[in-house]
């Protein structure tokens, strides 16, 4: 068998997490971890309760039936525009193979998520970088683009892209907006679905789930019955389903860990400016820090038993992104990562 000629171009994509660091002979449970963005919580007591009661011998519901319901009431949009996926990155792949194919091109606004460029490549299309800044609807138009992929606030720099731009850009090419961080943001706002665009969401991060995958896009139901044709089949497992529709139902539960994780971003960027490292923030709780050399960084601070997540992979080399977790973990990072070189 001789596999596409644009197969071979695929490469596995870094991300943050600790558990990956086991491959490297560590302890996962003896670090921490501020290269992922986690709620610092426990999992809920009703959450816990509804995965004990989970029947894992059956099949899982491949419609997501209750979860979609829960969606639907948590949204105010009809189940029609409503798909839930293996994590937002399932919908990811499945609507970027949906939309384009070889000889397309796909404008992504980064420095952003490696995945994007991944999903692209792997539909045979050429993923086409256009920095963030100004004029960006102008430079994206430009690339001459069959689709358009916006992070919104943006991974790793925080970004958030005003709806005027991103109906301008709507102007040139549909439009995948990935709104994985969004329920971070207080309040968080509603999908920004319009006819034309696809919105992606997780329910991984800000309800504490991503060890069981679980996300969501918002679009037009044709289109979504496109996507959805190209799932796997059972693909939302049902200890995901259970989880995630009790989570979604029950936003309280998560509001006070929200609430102190921007607590804690203000302290931790406050403090690390005051060792006089260069912070950049913006309207996601992780944010930014500058430094000689990220790599070098991360391993510094890893012998240290901390882990942040390096930006070398996402063309930020003297650039680490920091999640906040707890205050006592803060204050373990401050004392590793010390004052910078004068």
């Amino acid at each position: 068998m001789i596999p596409k000629p644009w197969v071979r171009r695929l490469q596995p994509v870094p991300h943050g997490g600790k558990r990956q660091l086991a491959a490297r002979g560590l302890d996962p449970d003896a670090l921490i971890d501020f290269s992922a963005t986690l709620l610092p919580i426990p999992t809920p007591q009703p959450v816990l309760r509804a995965l004990a009661a989970c029947d894992v011998r059956a099949y899982p519901d491949p419609h997501c039936t209750g979860l979609l319901a829960a969606l639907s009431a948590h949204t105010g949009l009809p189940q029609a525009q409503l798909l839930v996926g293996n994590g937002s990155i399932e919908l990811l792949y499945a609507a970027v193979r949906a939309c384009v194919g070889p000889g397309d091109r796909v404008a992504i606004v980064g420095p952003t998520f490696g995945e994007y460029r991944a999903a692209v490549l792997q539909a045979g299309a050429e993923p086409v970088q256009v920095q963030e800044g100004a004029d960006l609807p102008a430079r994206v138009r430009a690339s001459s683009p069959q689709l358009i992929v916006v992070c919104n606030p943006n991974n790793p720099t925080g970004r958030l892209t005003s709806e005027d731009i991103l109906a301008q850009l709507q102007g040139i090419a549909p439009l995948l907006i990935d709104e994985a961080y969004m329920g971070f943001l207080q309040p968080p706002p509603a999908p920004a679905w319009r006819p034309g665009r696809l919105v992606l969401r997780s329910l991984t991060k800000d309800h504490a789930l991503a060890g069981l995958r679980v996300g969501y896009a918002v679009g037009d139901p044709g289109f979504l019955a496109a996507v959805r044709a190209l799932l796997l089949p059972w693909g939302v497992n049902a200890l995901a389903q259970a989880a995630a529709t009790v989570a979604v139902s029950h936003p309280q539960l998560y509001a006070p860990g929200i609430a102190a994780v921007w607590r804690e971003r203000e302290r931790l960027m406050g403090a690390i400016a005051d060792l006089g490292w260069a912070v950049q923030g913006g309207h996601a709780p992780y944010f930014l820090v500058r430094t000689p050399g990220a790599q070098a960084c991360f391993e510094r601070l890893l012998a240290q038993g901390v882990v942040v997540r390096s930006c070398v992979s996402f063309g930020l080399p003297e650039h680490i992104r920091i999640s906040p977790q707890t205050p006592a973990q803060g204050d373990r990072l401050l004392a590793c990562l010390g004052p910078a070189d004068p």
